[in-house]
């Protein structure tokens, strides 16, 4: 295995004068990297010539998977491992522990509660003092602490990659990579991580934002016009853009009836949409371009409720004029509502409405090279559908599986089919609207053109005005603030 397959870092910070005891005690570590081949473990001796310690020490620890601490007297007055020590307590209870492990290990007794304890709470960790008062069965003790180092590592393992995606095509290639929404043993991120990966629906906002708020989700989808809205819910979590998938290239539309042929027929007229969703994005935009004021319609913005409860509003509340949505509830609303027609649709925008991956920077440190072969796959299958017509009907074949699959067995084979044959047309017709961005576009779309500034910020910042103003010189709303290009830079062309 590569140096770059070891995924589980782990951390040994100890002082000079206790370099005895990690002796001792990595005779006993040294049986985990045989155990687990992603196993990597880093010590101060492990620096590199010529590197500043402190800028490497802080390197490893922001990503640890396991931090091991010697702890004693000296441990404490070397000024470089206390500093950082405090640093790595203060993220693990700012993120109570998700995602790492903190072992301290006593060596030396000394006021290690008054120094640590009080301001940071470490004996809820899991920590070992019993060398200080049973020195003479040591190894017995470094036997239990490689066993809990055992267990932290075997749960690593057995995480899987919880993403939250959109009831959108833009995210096929993902599908296709891990062959479907459930965990698949097959792909190269759990044959060479042991890595699984699960896909979750949900296209509220509102709610994907909740289920990485609350430790549920790893990766989640946002469209870059509403990025804004995303990061500001998260902003306890620090989240960063880390990859764009896909271009609405008529999958937005403004749907009408009631007589309403353009977008100036829409004064004084109802409009129902999801609140802060894209839709509502591309709905202010058409409505500028077309010399309009937002105050011109009467808006209907639906919060936290299902894409297709709006479609179903749509259809039996007639005096709605008019709806705001993407594919294939757009294909829906057009076949099943006698009467209604396109009259706006990213297809005469094809640069405006783009889908992007939000992860925390927590999550990014710590699965650096996990995420960098997942989207490296993800890419790949990106490049099958430029290249291989028949591709894309299998491709549809997946995702719509995927879709039926949790659906009871008891639903009658003739209405399954049918079923199957509805979707089928609606993502055919989703395929055709969809711009699934490569790595080389991924690339150039990150990258800093001209004048320092990359189209991915630039687009951003136009957002930002348009939307969300109040945000334009908040710092942490500033796009070298919350971008990670680090994952995608990682990805080799070549492989």
């Amino acid at each position: 295995m590569k140096q770059g397959d070891k995924n589980i870092n782990i951390a040994v910070l100890y002082a000079n004068a206790d370099q005895n005891y990690w002796g001792e005690l990595e005779r006993h570590l040294a049986l985990l990297p045989r155990m687990h081949s992603n196993v990597r473990i880093w010590t101060r001796k492990d620096a590199e010539l010529g590197t500043l310690l402190k800028q490497e020490i802080r390197q490893e620890l922001s990503r640890a998977d396991i931090t091991l601490l010697l702890l004693s007297a000296d441990f404490a007055i070397e000024n470089i491992f206390d500093e950082e020590t405090r640093i790595l307590l203060s993220n693990y209870a700012a993120h109570a522990g998700k995602g790492r492990y903190v072992l301290p290990v006593i060596v030396q007794d000394f006021m290690w509660r008054d120094h640590y304890d009080y301001a940071y709470d470490i004996e809820k960790l899991k920590f070992f003092d019993r060398i200080v008062n049973n020195p003479e069965n040591r190894d017995a003790i470094y036997t239990e602490i490689t066993e809990t180092l055992n267990q932290y590592i075997k749960e690593i393992n057995a995480r899987s990659i919880r993403f939250v995606i959109p009831t959108w095509v833009g995210f096929i290639s993902g599908i296709m990579y891990n062959n479907g929404f459930v965990r698949s043993r097959q792909t190269p991120l759990f044959k060479q991580y042991k890595r699984l990966l699960r896909y979750e629906l949900s296209d509220n906002v509102e709610e994907t934002c909740r289920l990485m708020e609350s430790d549920e989700a790893d990766l989640i989808w946002a469209t870059l016009d509403r990025l804004p809205s995303v990061l500001y819910k998260l902003k306890d979590r620090k989240p960063k853009v880390i990859a764009q998938v896909s271009w609405s290239n008529g999958a937005d539309a403004v749907i009408a009836r009631n007589g309403i042929e353009k977008l100036e027929d829409l004064k004084g007229k109802k409009v129902i949409y999801p609140y802060d969703s894209p839709a509502f994005t591309f709905l202010k935009y058409v409505m500028v371009q077309a010399g309009m004021d937002t105050f011109d319609i009467v808006h209907l913005p639906q919060k936290n409720v299902d894409l297709d409860v709006i479609s179903k509003t749509f259809q039996h509340d007639e005096s709605i004029d008019a709806i705001v949505l993407w594919s294939p509830y757009a294909e829906s609303c057009l076949a099943e509502i006698p009467g209604t027609k396109v009259i706006a649709h990213t297809g005469d925008h094809p640069n405006l409405i783009t889908d992007v991956i939000v992860a925390t920077e927590e999550f990014v440190n710590l699965n650096r090279d996990e995420l960098q072969l997942l989207f490296q796959g993800w890419f790949a299958e990106t490049a099958k559908f430029t290249q291989d017509e028949l591709y894309k009907i299998g491709a549809l074949g997946v995702l719509i599986e995927a879709i039926i699959e949790p659906l009871p067995t008891i639903i009658p084979s003739k209405i399954r089919t049918e079923l199957v044959d509805s979707l089928r047309v609606y993502f055919q017709s989703s395929l055709e609207k969809v711009h699934l961005s490569t790595l080389e576009e991924n690339q150039a779309f990150f990258a800093a053109a001209e004048g320092g500034v990359s189209p991915a910020s630039g687009l951003y910042n136009q957002f930002l005005e348009f939307q969300f103003p109040e945000f334009l010189t908040d710092p942490k709303m500033q796009w070298d603030n919350v971008v990670d290009a680090s994952v995608i830079d990682g990805i080799k062309l070549s492989e």
